[in-house]
């Protein structure tokens, strides 16, 4: 079953296999420029895209962890 989202596309099919991809910031904007204190994930935001691969479909899901300082 398909499900229209706010921005109008349908959420892909939740039985397709999906491969994760987590992007983290580099190290050096992990910490404070401030106060040094190193930041922690207060979120992430995740986006689908559908990858077909011969003979096979699956989603790729690609992971941005959002990070601030405590």
């Amino acid at each position: 079953m398909l499900i229209a989202t706010d921005a109008g596309r349908k959420l892909l099919p939740a039985d397709l296999p999906r491969e994760r991809i987590e992007l983290h910031p580099e190290p050096e904007a992990l910490v404070c420029g401030s106060c040094g204190v190193a930041k922690r994930v207060i979120g992430q935001e995740v986006t689908e895209q559908l990858d077909y691969r011969p003979a096979s479909f699956g989603i790729l899901q690609q992971v941005r962890f959002k990070y601030a300082c405590p």
